[in-house]
């Protein structure tokens, strides 16, 4: 279960059920095992007690009960509040955290955003969904908002960029072979300033521990040392060189340089950080295994990728250049979208760092760009 999820259903725990937590519960169907998919969604019923009626006839096939189960999902939230009051469990299409073409081999021919529940309860490929608010303040009451329509998922949309390049899934032998610090380091290289104007190493660094705030934590601080003194330790004869690559210097510049670059106004910068880096640390030694366990987590379903704008962030991993980054009504993060035979078919949910927080209202009209209504299959 998705830490958004679990922390939902605990924030509820001590209050009277209702339709709303039903409606959450329902995504516990991605955890169940079961020989018949629609079961999935039925064999819940009694817990979350939404109204569907089960049918287990020749003449319900299995898309029809998840196109059903969707709808229902959809008209609950697009009927309780607007969408940027919402938790990310609370979004009218948070489900598609479960859909998508390059995520599930889909192997029931679902449609491309319906909930893949069965596949995700044998390959457990949710992991750390993040939250954001990418839709924030673009979309009003004229916009169409999300429907289930022949099986088409109907929902107003801004396209906002293309994937330009895939690289790598970021994973334990990327670590050791080097090819993950090379990577980071020919990206800041290429993109000394990061598109939004932060610098690079901090957009690839939040992006791969899923910080899509932009708030200071100290905490989240310590935990990208630890990523960026996991990645130096694979070549400790050239550390101090590859900290200049990186724009991070050595000795007394380093510690307010990195501060800087990961939050700015954290107060870490006052710890010994550098000397860390030479004569490690328990406190820090521990973040290793922690880190090399959430890269197994990404692994399952990212791959890092660029933007033709250049943007970088993780993509599912059956994404292709070409592919098109799209803000959804009733989507806190942003997905992608391909067409093929000339439909629109919904990839997967993307992290890429600059779109996570609301900015596609200003970037909608700084260009000019027009909303418009997607069909995907």
């Amino acid at each position: 279960m998705s830490r958004a999820l679990a922390r939902q259903l605990r924030e509820n725990k001590h209050e009277s059920a209702d339709e709303r937590t039903n409606w959450v519960m329902s995504l516990i169907g991605g955890q169940l095992l079961a020989t018949n998919p629609k079961d999935h969604i039925y064999g819940l019923l009694a817990l979350t007690k939404i109204n569907i009626v089960p049918d287990y006839g020749e003449d319900k096939s299995i898309s029809d009960v998840y196109c059903d189960y969707v709808q229902g999902f959809i008209n609950f939230f697009n009927s309780s509040q607007p969408s940027d009051q919402l938790r990310a469990t609370e979004k009218p299409l948070y489900f598609l955290n479960y859909g998508g073409i390059g995520v599930y081999e889909n192997v029931l021919r679902l449609p491309s955003w319906a909930p893949n529940f069965p596949e995700e309860s044998q390959k457990h490929l949710e992991g750390n969904i993040m939250e954001g608010v990418a839709d924030s303040g673009l979309f009003d009451s004229s916009s169409q908002v999300p429907a289930v329509i022949r099986s088409q998922l109907v929902v107003s949309a801004v396209e906002l960029d293309t994937i330009s390049r895939i690289q790598f899934t970021p994973h334990k032998d990327t670590w050791i072979d080097k090819s993950f610090l090379i990577y980071i380091k020919d990206f800041v290289r290429r993109n000394p300033t990061y598109i939004t104007g932060i610098p690079s190493l901090r957009a690839i660094l939040h992006s791969i521990t899923f910080n899509t705030t932009l708030e200071a934590d100290d905490d989240l601080v310590e935990f990208e040392y630890g990523v960026l003194d996991t990645l130096l330790s694979t070549d400790m004869e050239n550390r101090a060189e590859n900290l200049e690559a990186l724009g991070l210097g050595f000795e007394d510049s380093f510690n307010p340089r990195f501060s800087s670059c990961i939050l700015p106004g954290s107060t870490t910068w006052e710890r010994r950080w550098w000397k860390y880096l030479w004569e490690p640390d328990e406190d820090i030694s521990e973040f290793h295994s922690t880190i090399i366990q959430t890269m197994d987590v990404v692994q399952k379903r990212f791959r890092f990728c660029e933007t033709g704008d250049g943007h970088v962030g993780l993509a599912p991993l059956g994404a292709r250049p070409g592919d098109v980054i799209c803000v959804l009504n009733g989507s806190g993060i942003p997905a992608l979208i391909r067409s093929e035979n000339g439909r629109q078919v919904f990839v997967g949910l993307c992290i890429i760092m600059g779109i996570m927080n609301g900015e596609a209202k200003t970037l909608v009209t700084a260009r000019g760009l027009q909303i418009r209504t997607l069909k995907l299959f």
